[in-house]
């Protein structure tokens, strides 16, 4: 029989979710990978890579011409109206008939497949995919009064290209985080989206700082800003504060932690309860005790016990767990994220770096993992 191999193989254990988007929208090429994306995106990590799988099997031998335009072609007409549990189907059948080793139930095998890899005329630009050769931040102080002087900093992020000179970019959606350290730690984040190169910064009231969290007066910022193929992160060291504005400790905090700035999130200057939660979780899942991790969480997707230790779609093909890093954000009272950069080892030897959100939210008093999105 034939055997697919390829390197590059990227998977992870986890769920199947529900398909919102329903049937293949073949009216033409762009539609076609339009909708393909759609169902993709609403799909668990394990069913997105199995589905990709699928779709490259279907065109393979379903769908063979003379050029890969050709070939997308045939396959639109061919997967036109078809679900994605149709199409699982249909690859099984083509897998079968041409005595190819796969199947849409078992784990990946042929890697993380694209389609449209070999055609980029049908491609679609993704806005946030920016060349930029660094980051620089510009800081200025701010709100300033003839009395007390400046109570806040403005920090203002550029991506740059080899000259320096700022990078033209338009309608993308780029995750920017920004965090203060003090002394001791870091005592503030802020974080937002931007959408071109005329963001216009983000506003630090440094009133709101507790002055024996700075020592000197100084403080250090850093910033990181995430493209489609790479984080820029930099950092500036010593970055001096009004002294006469840091709240006095014996003072009640009438400041807020908030930037004055739309869509984004600050980090709990208590920080560190979540991720003992998820560090737990992955823990507990890494020793195989998933009794301990299932009493961890509360999604519908895994209802049951059976469905949370299935070695296909659940963590029991999971053999060990390596944390690299971890960062928790406070969304809400009841509501909250913790990013994970880790290592998955599986039971065939091969190993994965993931880069994954962890959402948890608070039910009756305790805080409860509720999904997972690899980024």
């Amino acid at each position: 029989m034939k055997r697919f191999s390829f390197f590059g193989v990227f998977a992870v254990v986890f769920f199947f979710a529900a398909c919102k988007k329903s049937t293949v929208d073949a009216s033409s090429l762009k539609n076609f990978q339009r909708s393909i994306n759609g169902m993709a995106t609403q799909l668990s990590t394990l069913q997105q890579v199995k589905f990709r799988e699928a779709l490259y099997i279907i065109k393979t031998y379903e769908a063979k011409d003379e050029s890969d335009f050709e070939s997308l072609k045939k396959l639109a007409s061919i997967l036109n109206r078809k679900s994605v549990e149709q199409i699982l189907q249909f690859a099984d059948r083509v897998a079968q008939d041409n005595r190819v080793e796969w199947s849409s139930k078992g784990p990946p095998s042929l890697g993380n497949m694209n389609i449209f890899e070999s055609a980029p005329d049908v491609i679609e630009h993704d806005p946030n995919d920016i060349e930029a050769h660094a980051l620089v931040i510009d800081i200025r102080e701010s709100m300033k009064d003839s009395v007390m002087g400046a109570k806040a900093l403005l920090v203002v992020p550029r991506l740059v290209d080899e000259d320096s000179k700022p990078v033209e970019f338009s309608q993308a959606s780029l995750e920017t985080i920004l965090e203060v350290m003090g002394y001791e730690g870091k005592i503030y984040a802020s974080k937002s989206l931007i959408h071109n190169n005329d963001f216009k910064g983000f506003v630090i009231r440094t009133d709101a700082f507790p002055e024996d969290k700075i020592r000197d007066n100084k403080i250090d910022i850093r910033v990181r800003i995430k493209t489609a193929n790479k984080d820029f992160i930099t950092t500036r060291k010593g970055v001096r504060v009004n002294p006469k504005v840091l709240m006095k400790v014996s003072e009640e905090s009438g400041g807020s932690f908030a930037p004055e700035q739309d869509n984004q999130e600050t980090l709990s200057i208590h920080s560190g309860s979540l991720k003992k939660l998820v560090e737990g979780f992955l823990a507990q899942v890494s020793k195989k005790r998933f009794k301990e991790a299932y009493e961890k969480v509360a999604n519908p997707q895994w209802d049951t016990y059976e469905k949370f230790v299935d070695p296909i779609s659940g963590f029991g093909g999971i053999e060990q767990i390596e944390i690299k890093n971890m960062s928790e954000f406070l969304i809400s009272d009841s509501s909250a994220k913790v990013s994970v950069t880790f290592d998955m080892g599986r039971k065939d030897g091969k190993t994965t770096s993931l880069h994954a959100d962890f959402g948890l939210k608070n039910v009756n008093d305790e805080w409860k993992v509720i999904s997972y999105t690899v980024k």
